[in-house]
């Protein structure tokens, strides 16, 4: 009988797809010469899409039961050998689609080039585009059986001292603490470099983040374990999501005043981290009131684009530029900051991601009715 599914966590994915999809599609709206609150904002949200997904990854899958045999060959089947075929057929479709001029996204790494391409597949040179998130997910699902053993050993009663602790402690400094650092040195205007010489990650790929993406594994097995269960609602919503989000944006704000470009604070940004850990808590208690709606109209759309999600990753950069390219015949620019002004173009921006998303979603739910595409190349379960 398969598992009911938990409304929360499909919210989770709906909103982490849709905060990648505003960060990939905010230059086209948004000029960063007349609305850079607006930019700011947007690139502070976008930030918390990746994470969300990561720490929803340590909640599904930290517990599992990966000191048993049969277990580790069905995590093998299910998990890691569909991923990795997934990467392997994307990597060569997105040489195939970004070499078509009629979808191929502007920017981005875009076109692929044979040879990149090649490197990408043999995990001997980084993907220079959006696709660094699946070598990303990969070593994180290469190492999942050591984590997981590791931290339910330290996290067994009467085993979180000494070692478990000095684990967590350097995990979260140099996983944030220090790249944080790096960017209050960088806003002071110091030229001095502060980088993470050690890598936390029990598994790792070259990517942006670095060991930030094992902390947030973690984090989702922790939130799983409850560690947050009595901190208040109020305090969730206000001090560990609201108010890391708007001090991102500030800074980000006052750098685009000051320097001319946002902080690009990425994902190991302390405040990023700390939105991401409560946006995930805030969402996961949604649930008692989603099961209230369960069986009806939005919950369907819900778990249908939280079916698809890992499919619109994969596709929507060719929406988009299927749509730019639309646009631009008529407009003669792929700018809508050029047309409108910065109310409308912000409300547009919104309307047009609900939109990429959907035409995603319906996709993604036609093509998957193939089932070795939709297991495979999909990931649809």
């Amino acid at each position: 009988m398969a598992k009911e599914r938990r409304l929360s966590l499909d919210l989770v994915r709906v909103v982490a797809i849709f905060l990648v999809l505003l960060v990939h599609t905010r230059s086209f709206f948004i000029n960063p010469q007349t609305s850079a609150l607006a930019l700011a904002t947007t690139q502070m949200l976008g930030n918390l899409g990746v994470p969300l997904f990561v720490i929803l990854s340590g909640y599904l899958m930290v517990d599992r039961p990966y000191d048993s045999p049969e277990y580790r060959k069905k995590f093998f089947k299910r998990n890691l050998l569909p991923l990795f075929v997934a990467f392997e057929c994307w990597n060569f479709l997105w040489f195939v689609f970004s070499n078509i001029p009629a979808i191929s996204y502007p920017g981005g790494g875009f076109p692929v080039d044979a040879h990149r391409m090649i490197k990408t597949a043999l995990f001997i040179g980084d993907t220079g585009s959006a696709l660094w998130y699946l070598p990303m997910m990969l070593a994180l699902y290469l190492g999942l059986p050591i984590v997981s053993m590791v931290i339910k050993k330290f996290d067994s009663k009467g085993e979180r001292t000494g070692y478990g602790i000095l684990l967590m402690v350097l995990i979260a400094i140099f996983g944030t603490a220090i790249p944080s650092l790096q960017l209050g040195v960088q806003m002071a205007g110091m030229s001095t470099q502060i980088n993470p010489v050690l890598s936390m990650n029990i598994f790792s790929a070259n990517v942006w983040g670095n060991s930030v993406w094992v902390l947030y594994l973690v984090m989702g097995y922790f939130l799983k374990r409850g560690v947050l269960k009595n901190v208040p609602t109020w305090a969730v919503a206000v001090l560990l999501t609201l108010l890391p989000i708007v001090l991102g944006i500030g800074l980000d704000w006052h750098q685009l005043i000051t320097g001319g470009t946002t902080l690009e604070s990425g994902y190991s940004f302390v405040l990023v981290v700390i939105a991401g850990i409560g946006l995930f808590e805030l969402l996961d208690r949604t649930n008692g009131a989603l099961d209230k709606i369960k069986g009806g109209v939005l919950a369907k759309i819900t778990t249908s684009v939280s079916r698809t999600s890992f499919a619109t990753y994969m596709i929507h950069l060719f929406v988009i530029g299927f749509g730019l390219n639309v646009l631009h015949q008529y407009t003669q620019t792929i700018y809508m900051s050029e047309l409108m002004p910065v109310p409308e173009c912000i409300a547009l921006l919104i309307v047009a991601d609900i939109v990429v998303l959907a035409i995603c979603a319906i996709i993604a739910e036609l093509v998957s009715k193939i089932k070795p595409v939709g297991r495979w190349l999909l990931l649809m379960k």
